[in-house]
């Protein structure tokens, strides 16, 4: 059974503008991964979700 969990973030950068992001989030895989300091399990994460903020951005966010 996958994992999954919601991210949400509220932010304040300095220059005033704001925002917010949510996003779901789901372990995809748990498997090794082999990179130059060896060889470790690892994580693969899917998040999907939007960003938007003050100054009218708004986007879909797929990241894996």
């Amino acid at each position: 059974m996958a994992k999954k969990w919601k991210y949400e973030n509220n932010w304040t950068s300095e220059d005033g503008t704001t925002g917010n992001q949510s996003q779901d989030a789901e372990v995809l895989f748990y498997q090794k991964e082999t990179v130059k300091a060896g060889t470790f399990m690892a994580y693969t994460i899917k998040y999907t979700g939007k960003i938007s903020n003050s100054r009218g951005y708004s986007a879909d966010e797929e990241e894996i």
